[in-house]
């Protein structure tokens, strides 16, 4: 039953989208014979959904995207809630596979792709990993949070709302502490835990895209390390070996506003 209801969300999401034949295998090729492309529910104003976009572009997966504000339809949030009962999205499908969350989707899509797993094998670089994840998470999230909803997601459910700048200044404010740890660790570092890309480097690039999208990109600007760690990072090919920039894959601003997604779309194998 749960996977019909599943089934039936993605079919109306890829039909509303374009996407006249979302569980079809990906482009031709002797790598792609077995792999469907993916398809996501998430939203452009939601770091976990950036992180899936993200994860998908560095494995060589790809990825059609559904977003909760354009490609809404009837009954979609019951609809998630039957399938997930906590409403934990985004939510990943591939062929009869079904699940939700940013950590299972990107454990998933870092399992099935065709890149080297993102986390290192050596422990203390691991565990330094982990370390600046958990900060992301439980201390940048919060601020970005608060900061896109004031400066986009109020905007886009309502286009003569006015931003509170005093709530986007307070939280950008409170954001510099842990920029400003972030700018001291790249000092001596190519990415945030080494000279190899990691899920901190993941991790943090979907906070710092958020905050350029909301039209707060001097928190990066003003620290010279982050900002050429960020130049990096935007133009960086994909670890997967393709021809392809992850970051590229993001919503742009406009797109975010819009309230738009964009596919991860492969096709140089």
């Amino acid at each position: 039953m749960i996977g019909k209801i599943m089934t039936d969300l993605f079919n109306a999401m890829a039909e509303k989208s374009g996407h006249a034949d979302a569980s079809k295998y990906g482009m031709s090729g002797e790598m792609k014979k077995t792999q469907y492309v993916l398809e996501l529910i998430g939203s452009p104003t939601d770091a976990d959904t950036l992180k899936c976009i993200i994860t998908a572009a560095e494995q060589g997966m790809e990825m059609n995207c559904y977003s909760m504000i354009t490609n809404a339809v009837d009954g979609m949030d019951n609809l998630i809630k039957e399938i997930s009962p906590f409403s934990i999205t985004p939510c990943l499908k591939e062929g009869d596979f079904v699940t939700c969350g940013s950590d299972a989707i990107t454990s998933f899509t870092d399992a099935r792709g065709l890149g080297y797993a993102l986390t290192p094998r050596n422990a203390s670089l691991a565990a330094m990993q982990n370390y600046w994840v958990d900060i992301a998470e439980s201390n940048v999230a919060p601020h970005v949070n608060l900061m896109v909803d004031e400066a986009i997601t109020k905007k886009i459910k309502d286009s003569s709302y006015l931003p509170d700048t005093q709530v986007i200044n307070a939280n950008n404010e409170d954001l510099k502490i842990f920029f400003d740890a972030l700018d001291q660790q790249l000092s001596s570092n190519k990415y945030i835990v080494c000279d190899k890309y990691t899920w901190a480097d993941l991790h943090w690039t979907a906070y710092a895209h958020l905050c350029v999208v909301a039209g707060y990109e001097s928190i990066i600007d003003d620290r010279k390390n982050v900002k050429a760690w960020f130049d990096r990072i935007k133009f960086r090919k994909s670890q997967c070996g393709q021809d392809l920039i992850a970051y590229d894959m993001l919503p742009n601003s406009g797109e975010t506003l819009k309230g738009q997604l964009k596919d991860v779309v492969i096709d140089n194998y």
